[in-house]
């Protein structure tokens, strides 16, 4: 709701009339964004699975288990990634080639991470996480966005999103 609220303020700022901010992120919200989430409906699908998995394991203290299942977790979600990541590359515009197309692996892989440890009962850390990584975001709201525009934002969504991964994948590793 804040980014919802601030990102065309915001684009006022960097100098950008009112029509203008708003069709920019119209244009970003509303068609490229969900282009971009798409696939994610697969690895929800996954996460779904993975959840009661890893919990059975952790329950009766299967780490190999749970083990197998964070590789493949990292794995699978980094394939599909660079996979969509090529796809919307090749196949998108330009704001599709520089930065949103590069958020389809984290995005995948940390998704599944985060079941794996709300599976594991890790659900405070998910959030913590969560919250971190939406701080980073909406500082580049607040700071970027007003210098580099609309670049702004989106440089905010890639780094927040590979900060909640990198967060995501030391959480699993203290798990193994």
């Amino acid at each position: 709701s804040i980014e919802a609220i601030f990102i065309p303020q915001q684009l006022l700022k960097y100098g950008c009339s009112t029509s203008q901010a708003l069709s920019v992120y119209g244009v970003l919200t509303g068609m490229a964004l969900p282009l971009i989430l798409f696939p994610g409906a697969i690895t929800n699908s996954i996460c779904v699975l993975l959840l009661p998995m890893v919990s059975e394991a952790d329950a009766v203290g299967n780490r190999n288990k749970i083990a197998k299942a964070i590789q493949s977790s990292i794995r699978y979600g980094f394939l599909l990634g660079i996979c969509f990541t090529a796809f919307f590359f090749f196949c998108g515009g330009f704001l599709g080639k520089l930065i949103l197309s590069f958020l389809c692996p984290l995005m995948y892989i940390a998704s599944t991470l985060n079941s794996i440890l709300n599976g594991l009962g890790k659900t405070l850390e998910t959030f913590l996480y969560s919250m971190v990584s939406l701080l980073v975001r909406l500082g580049f709201v607040f700071f970027l966005i007003p210098v580099y525009g609309i670049y702004g934002y989106l440089w905010g969504l890639l780094v927040s999103q590979l900060v909640q991964t990198v967060l995501c994948m030391i959480g699993v590793r203290k798990i193994r």
